[in-house]
């Protein structure tokens, strides 16, 4: 299993969203949790063009619109979540 750790300006996007939403966001973090790094599409894609090499898309469908949240993995074993939004 994976550590998955979220940021406060994820926790506050969080806070801020439907029950719906959090339980379908919480379901694949688990899912993320469960897998790690051998987590692939549709769950998980790769951020082109981004800054840093690393950084993860964790792609949620709620009620047919995308969500997006942004994530690395660290060398201890943790997912480190670290902001979302509607795509």
């Amino acid at each position: 299993m994976w550590d998955v750790e979220t940021t406060d300006t994820f926790d506050a996007w969080f806070e801020l969203q439907s029950r719906a939403l959090k339980e379908d966001m919480l379901a694949t973090m688990l899912i993320l949790s469960e897998f790690g790094p051998q987590l692939g599409r549709p769950y998980v894609d790769t951020v082109k063009d981004s800054t840093f090499q690393d950084m993860k898309e964790l792609r949620v469908q709620h009620h047919g619109l995308p969500i997006r949240a942004f994530f690395a993995f660290d060398p201890l074993r943790k997912a480190i979540v670290l902001c979302a939004g509607n795509k």
